[in-house]
């Protein structure tokens, strides 16, 4: 039986960037490569810059599947993390839902699973992961 004790713990780290360039790469299934570079706050007050590759490929129904490989810079050292998770348009924007398993040189970041939420409007997005305990 699941056990309740598993649960959203601290915020990891927010962000907010801009979609830098994006590429078809498949028309059937169509397919998207991208990325991007954010600035935001790693646990509420480290300074970091993020950079992120992603593969996004158009399901049915306006659902797109996607992948990413992100490197988050702090001053004591990288995070590096990959993320799955699904987007849906919502008005005029894309709203995505995921998680990620994270490695790092800093001991507390660590092998994490991160809970993420993410919102695309236009080539700007806002990406905040939780860790999941």
């Amino acid at each position: 039986m699941l056990s309740r004790e598993y649960m959203l713990g601290d915020l990891i780290y927010e962000a907010k960037g801009k979609i830098i360039y994006t590429k078809v790469i498949s028309t059937k299934p169509i397919t998207f490569e991208g990325s991007y570079v954010a600035d935001g706050k790693l646990r509420g007050n480290i300074s970091i810059k993020e950079h992120c590759t992603f593969i996004s490929e158009w399901r049915s129904n306006n659902i797109v599947y996607g992948e990413g490989k992100h490197v988050i810079i702090t001053p004591d050292g990288t995070v590096t993390w990959v993320g799955r998770g699904f987007g849906k348009k919502v008005d005029d924007k894309q709203i995505w839902r995921g998680s990620g398993i994270f490695s790092s040189s800093i001991e507390s970041f660590n092998d994490m699973i991160g809970v993420v939420e993410a919102e695309i409007d236009g080539d700007m997005l806002e990406i905040k992961v939780w860790e999941w305990l």
